[in-house]
């Protein structure tokens, strides 16, 4: 061995006790740079390039064989995740615990009208959908499905998760964690947030310290990087404190209590919104203003300013067909009805939109029902719920279509479009929580609806 091949060997073994055993393509790239190198130098001192090569291949060899076997041996063994426990803290900088994968839930028991926990729609198209441990997602409005896997809830906890997801690979929930007990007088509820960006194939969770019990949850993303959970203390005073993260949900940071109404919306990474629904007996802050918005991510909230409206709109003479619907961080919609304490079709209600950001509001159409509930499509297409059934619109307001159908009248925890034909609607059979529910879709904007059919589902690809 000459002394270049002896300061090669050297080198390379010194360049490689720098690298983790994550670190195998980076290894390869830097051992054909420390090759090329030494070849360069020998090309310098007037040797020929072809002698004595064998040794130096062979090292490259064996190291690159080293490097792309040690991630597998060193590799941690997965565990379920009802036998993990979930260490990390919501303070900034926490470590969440390592990813656990889950075995998905076979797709030939998710036929048409299954039974689904939770459903809601993706902001730029698509539905997801959430069955025991299965997480469904489409992006064509519910012809396609793939399935990967959530964390599943404790058996015999009193309550109710929320989940959401921004695309097909990035989404997150909340569940009871250990230790939780309700149905007794010392209820206790601890809080996991589970997050996944590889469509629900892993999960990793973080704990946010406290005592939950008589709380309602509602999570809510901009981004894949920015969200906020809201807890409502519903058993005491009402109030909700809001907990963001800006990291995917690795760490989440608790900010102010508020006293807001829990009708909630998100419409860019740091701003949010809270509609009441108003109306006498169903009014619980009679008197305020029906819409109010924080931009510092829930620590401080204001009055929104609607144009022609200002003083007049409070929630004794008017309320929201739920929070303001936002098509991008400066397009949303906003829809209000008179005489918020009788639900009839002799209502009227009135449809606002921004495109600003929500700091100016305007009035650009006036509806003859009285809608519970709304969904925007874009511009154009938009649908309300009446006691009937519901209202459907696809020239912004000129003209409106009755479609007389049980879709208001059955127990609705929610309806929606994601493009101007496609949506969903999440029905239930009983009023009570623990209900079952079915998903319903719609391609022709709202007119006709039918089951959702889960039943050719594909698993997830990988990322």
């Amino acid at each position: 061995m000459n002394d270049l091949d002896r300061d090669l060997e050297s080198r390379l073994k010194n360049w490689y006790a720098g690298f983790t055993p994550e670190d195998s393509a980076r290894a390869v790239a830097g051992v054909a740079a420390v090759v090329e190198s030494a070849r360069s130098r020998r090309v310098a001192t007037g040797r020929p390039r072809w002698m004595r090569p064998a040794l130096a291949l062979g090292a490259v060899a064996i190291l690159v064989a080293a490097l792309v076997a040690v991630p597998l041996w060193l590799r941690p063994q997965v565990v379920p995740i009802s036998s993990a426990s979930a260490s990390a803290t919501a303070t900034p900088g926490a470590t969440p615990r390592p990813s656990d994968t889950f075995t998905p839930r076979p797709s030939s028991v998710l036929g048409p009208g299954a039974s689904v926990d939770d459903a809601g729609p993706i902001r730029g198209g698509g539905i997801w959908a959430v069955s025991k441990t299965t997480l469904l997602v489409s992006l064509d409005g519910g012809v396609d499905w793939t399935f990967g896997s959530i964390p599943d809830a404790p058996d015999g906890v009193d309550f109710m998760p929320s989940t959401t997801a921004v695309d097909a690979m990035h989404a997150w929930t909340v569940r009871a964690g250990p230790g939780s007990h309700t149905g007794g007088t010392n209820d206790f509820i601890s809080l996991v947030a589970y997050r996944t960006v590889d469509g629900g194939r892993t999960w990793q969770s973080t704990t946010i310290p406290g005592n939950f019990s008589g709380y309602n949850f509602k999570l809510m993303f901009a981004d894949a990087g920015h969200g906020v959970l809201a807890a409502t203390a519903w058993r005491t005073d009402g109030k909700t404190t809001f907990y963001r993260t800006s990291d995917g949900g690795a760490t989440w940071a608790a900010g102010a209590t508020a006293a807001v109404e829990p009708e909630l919306s998100i419409s860019d990474a740091t701003t949010l919104w809270a509609a009441s629904f108003g109306g006498g007996a169903m009014c619980a802050m009679c008197g305020e203003a029906p819409l109010q918005v924080s931009r510092d991510a829930g620590r401080t909230w204001a009055v929104a300013t609607i144009a022609g409206y200002e003083g007049k709109l409070t929630t004794s003479s008017f309320g929201s067909a739920g929070a303001p619907v936002f098509l991008d961080p400066s397009t949303g919609y906003l829809v209000l009805h008179d005489s918020p304490s009788e639900a009839t079709s002799d209502g009227s209600s009135k449809v606002f939109r921004t495109t600003d950001g929500g700091r100016t509001w305007s009035l650009v159409a006036r509806v003859p029902y009285w809608l519970d509930g709304v969904s925007i499509a874009d511009d154009t297409h938009w649908f309300g719920l009446v006691p009937s059934g519901e209202v459907v619109t696809s020239d912004a307001g000129k003209t409106w279509r009755l479609v007389v159908n049980d879709l208001a009248q059955s127990t609705n925890w929610g309806s929606w479009l994601v493009d101007p034909i496609h949506g969903g609607a999440l029905l239930g059979v009983s009023s009570s929580a623990s209900g079952d529910r079915v998903l319903y879709l719609t391609a022709d904007g709202g007119v006709s609806w039918h089951p959702a059919d889960f039943g050719s589902a594909a698993p997830v690809a990988s990322p």
